[in-house]
């Protein structure tokens, strides 16, 4: 595993350990669907992981809404590749 996967690894479990104390799921928001399952993968049960491109759109022409750019300035973690295709 890469040292990003290592670091992302353990921000989850260390959110989700913190937030499973808490009575709460860390909520993290995804750029991509390869992100999203492995953090769904990783996660588990303590983690809501959110990808909010609908199902029947190609995520390269999906512009997101107003709303959905404000989701994500608020969840626990984000994230992101790396590779410059979110911006």
């Amino acid at each position: 595993m890469s040292g990003a996967g290592r670091v992302v690894m353990a921000a989850l479990v260390c959110l989700g350990s913190w937030c499973a104390d808490a009575g709460n799921k860390v909520v993290v928001y995804s750029v991509n669907y390869p992100l999203q399952h492995f953090a769904g993968c990783t996660a588990g049960e303590y983690a809501e992981v959110r990808f909010p491109v609908p199902a029947d759109l190609d995520t390269a022409l999906w512009k997101p809404d107003a709303q959905t750019v404000s989701q994500y300035k608020s969840p626990d973690l984000m994230l992101l590749n790396g590779a410059g295709d979110a911006a």
